[in-house]
């Protein structure tokens, strides 16, 4: 089965500070046949001239998942149709022919990467077709964000409204969460401090 890189196109290129999260979008099409059991590996980055490695650990990629919307005052056409939505940490996943998966790069510089080009690559290897490498640059930026941000934000997060997605769109995750829900919420909570959106419904200020 055929692999074509889409989206950013190769290579994919992000620009951010150092203390800064920055993402791109990757689709995977499988032209020729079912793609079983594909991985992405992402791989270190190093920077052109410095030698400073980024290590792989601050890439993730994301699999994009589809929930099927049921209801719609705003976009009526769409209700019954698939839309993509959560972002799934699954390690592999299968792209059926003729379809495309889309998957959510992410890359993390942490505070005190030095600036500059920092390029390396990944790899989308499914079990029974070739490997496709995919290339990535990265500028960091000679700019770090502060620890604590100054622009203010409040989000809710409604506990309610988890527990209903969980039960009707992903049950077979719900088993597992159901007797473990505040462990659940609380993630939720700490991904939204993560990447600097204030929670400030039912929760602990502290």
């Amino acid at each position: 089965a055929a692999l074509e890189g889409l989206g950013h196109g190769n290579p994919i290129h992000l620009t951010l500070a150092a203390n800064e999260y920055e993402s791109a979008q990757m689709v995977i099409f499988a032209l020729t046949g079912d793609l079983k059991g594909v991985r992405i590996e992402p791989g270190d980055l190093v920077a052109r001239e410095s030698g400073t490695v980024l290590q792989k650990r601050n890439l993730t990629a994301a699999v994009v998942g589809y929930v099927r919307l049921q209801k719609s005052e705003h976009l009526p056409d769409w209700v019954g149709k698939e839309i993509p939505d959560p972002l799934l940490s699954q390690e592999t996943f299968d792209v059926k022919r003729g379809t495309v998966q889309p998957v959510w790069l992410t890359v993390f510089a942490p505070p005190g990467t030095p600036p500059g080009l920092y390029e390396g690559s990944l790899l989308i290897r499914p079990q029974n077709g070739p490997q496709k490498k995919v290339d990535l640059e990265v500028t960091v930026w000679d700019i770090e964000l502060p620890k604590a941000p100054r622009l203010k934000t409040a989000f809710d997060l409604y506990p309610g409204r988890l527990r209903e997605g969980y039960q009707n769109f992903f049950p077979h995750w719900w088993a597992k969460w159901r007797d473990a829900f505040q462990e659940l919420e609380n993630r939720y909570y700490e991904k939204m401090v993560q990447y600097r959106i204030s929670p400030i419904l039912n929760v602990d200020p502290t």
